[in-house]
This record gives structure tokens, sequence and C-alpha cells, in this order.
């Protein structure tokens, strides 16, 4: 049985929270009593509450966007976010909250069921990017921010902003959508669920009661794998790795049968190999399965439409945006161009002032972290236009 760490331990030290002292319901029926919702916080709020800016996590991320004097690890949009970045904390009051369902901070299956007296694991009810969207208002109303003067929202937080958006109309006056869908396209629907599939099919899943000290991390590090090929692009790949062989040290890759004694035959395996081992590795130690589970579910449950009875052009009018910025990426296989200029145009027909904007790169959907300097000048010309 494969061990690792308690990945509700893994909450970076500039964490705040929001405790409710009411029932959290869901949109499936249940309630949660003693939620918590972690956030953190950059910048300082205008004596007028107008310079509020939420930054949406993808499915993976914590809320540790950037660097702090509560916080001085690098986070995953370093450079994005910061004094003189293109989100400026100089001038923009930054917050970025954990997603319910997750496991840095937020209440989520990891988390302990103080009435039961057992982790949720599989009990947890069901999420929904409805449900997350409404834990962000719990800190917003907390914050006493009625008002979020602009949304970043790349990935799957494009869909928690727009479901925010929809929900509380006027609440989000202007917003920047990267890499991110009004609904997730049969293909990526595939995809994500191989990838649940295949944690599921891990002999230590246990119906997703596993307990702490006993992950499915076979599964686990096979479907991270299986999105890491997702979120990059051949092109890229072929360019960085090609058929480059690297020392094998059999200890570390996850591999048998006749590709093992290739391997210990030649001492080499494929780089790309390695690499996938690598994240994979790294992600399984701070990660849990069932969270992984919930919000790529969520991701794919999704449809804005279902907010503006069955219109997405309806379901934008009811959003109140004044402006919004939206940039794909070409190599992007998840979330494809097609999906962006579909949102653009939506807005557009909704009567708001849209802009949309192809990014060059061969990064494929993780282009905004990996390639984040391309967007660096359009974030600044929408920033500053506001």
């Amino acid at each position: 049985m494969a061990k690792r760490k308690n990945p509700t331990l893994s909450i970076p030290p500039a964490t705040q929270f929001v405790r409710l002292s009411e029932l959290f319901h869901f949109r499936d029926g249940q309630s949660i009593a003693d939620m918590r919702i972690a956030y953190e916080t950059w910048g300082k709020l205008s004596a007028r509450k107008d310079n509020a800016l939420m930054v949406f996590t993808g499915m993976s991320p914590s809320a540790h966007v950037a660097a702090s004097e509560a916080d001085n690890a690098l986070g995953w949009w370093e450079g994005m976010v910061g004094s003189g970045c293109p989100i400026d904390t100089d001038r923009w009051f930054v917050i970025c909250v954990n997603p319910i369902g997750s496991c840095f901070g937020s209440t989520g299956p990891p988390s302990v069921d103080n009435k039961a007296r057992r982790l949720y694991g599989s009990h947890f009810p069901l999420v929904t990017v409805e449900d997350i969207a409404n834990g962000i208002v719990c800190v917003l109303d907390e914050l006493n921010i009625d008002v979020l003067k602009i949304a970043m929202a790349p990935s799957m937080g494009g869909s928690t902003a727009m479901a925010l958006s929809a929900m509380n109309p006027g609440r989000v006056q202007n917003a920047i959508f990267i890499s991110c869908a009004m609904a997730a396209s049969p293909f990526s629907i595939a995809l994500r669920s191989l990838q649940r599939e295949i944690i599921r099919a891990d002999p230590v899943w246990s119906g997703g009661d596993y307990g702490l000290d006993k992950q499915p991390v076979t599964g686990m590090k096979l479907a991270r794998k299986l999105g890491m090929a997702t979120y990059r692009s051949p092109k890229e790949w072929q360019t960085r790795f090609n058929r480059k062989r690297v020392p094998f040290d059999g200890d570390n890759l996850d591999i048998s049968g006749p590709q093992n004694r290739t391997s210990q035959l030649t001492g080499k395996i494929f780089e790309v190999e390695a690499y996938l081992q690598a994240r994979a590795d790294d992600f399984v130690s701070r990660f849990d399965a069932n969270s992984y589970l919930q919000l790529s579910r969520a991701l794919d449950l999704f449809d804005f439409s279902e907010h503006g009875e069955g219109s997405f052009r309806k379901a934008i009018e009811k959003t109140q945006w004044q402006n919004v910025a939206v940039m794909g990426v070409a190599t992007d296989l998840l979330f494809p161009l097609w999906q962006q200029q579909n949102l653009a145009e939506s807005a557009d027909r909704a009567g708001v002032k849209a802009t949309y904007r192809e990014i060059v790169s061969d990064k494929g959907h993780d282009a905004f972290l990996s390639d984040r300097k391309l967007f660096y000048p359009h974030v600044k010309r929408f920033m500053k236009s506001l």
C-alpha cells in the first residue's frame, strides 16, 4: 500500500479562512456544517472598495498565486501578479480562493466530517462549479466586497467566474477569460473521464474511502500523466524531447515487462517518460484523489447556457458584464480556439464590449502558465483601459 502525507496539510502559510456559521447547501441537495473556505490576498483594498480583483483558479492549484510578505514562496502564477506586474498589486486588491472540494485548505473530501467522526471521502457532496462559485461569494461577503472590478479567469476558473457572474448579476463588472469555455467539449470530457476511471481502477481506491495513509497513488500517477499529455502540445514535445533518452533508474519509473527489460539493457528511457513520471510524482505528493475526481467532474458538468434558458447569450446578458477580454491558444487540445471565439462572439451579441486574442504558443493549454509572458501585454492593455 502506497503511503503519502495528508494533502490537507499542504496549506500555504499565507492562507486565510472564512468559517461559515450556517449550513452550506450544495446543488445536489446535501449540506455541510462547519464549512471552511481558504483564500489569500495581495495589495490593499481601497476605501471605496472599488479595486477588488479575483483570480479564479484552475482545477488543481492552491490559492497561492504569488509570493507575498506572509509567504515568500513563488506562486503558481508568479510574474502575472505582484507589484509592477500585469496584475499590479500596487493598484489592485487581489483575492484568490481555493475551491470547495479541493485539498489546500477549503473543506473537501480529505476533511474530517465532525458529525460522522471520519473523513468525508466518498461521502462528500457532489461538487459543481456553481457550488464553488457560492463558496467564493462567501469570501467576498466576509470581506464586505459587493463588486469585483475584474475577474481574472484562466482554465476552469473561467467556468467559475461565469457561474458566479450569472448567479450574482452585477457582482463582476469586467472579466479576462483565458483558455476556457462556456461548456466542456465531448473530447475534453472523454479525456477527464478516462482519468477518473484510471483512479477508480486502482486496487487501493476502496470506493473512495481509502484513508489518508492509503491513497490510490498508482491510479493518481497514471491519471496525472494522461492529464499532462493533454495540457501540452505535440509540437512542443517534438521540439523539447524529440526521441531523446536519459539514464534509467528503475526505482523512479513505473514500467514493467518488455519495456522494463529493454530499459535495463540500454540503461536509458525516453526523456518524455521521465518528465511525465516526475510531474506525476510531484502531483500525488500534494493532491487528494477524491478531490481530483470531484473537481474534474464539476468542470465536465458545467454548462453556462443553463443560466440563460439554454442560451449562452442570455446567460451573458444576465451577468451585466461591461468589458471582457478573451484569449486562447491554437495548440490547446482541451479548450480549442473555437470555444474562446464562441465566448467572445456571444458576449458581443449580448451587448458586452468584447475583445478576442489568439496567443501563439506551442505550450498548449498550459501556455497561460508556462508561456505567461505572452499574455502580459494583452492583460496590461485591458487593465489600462478600465
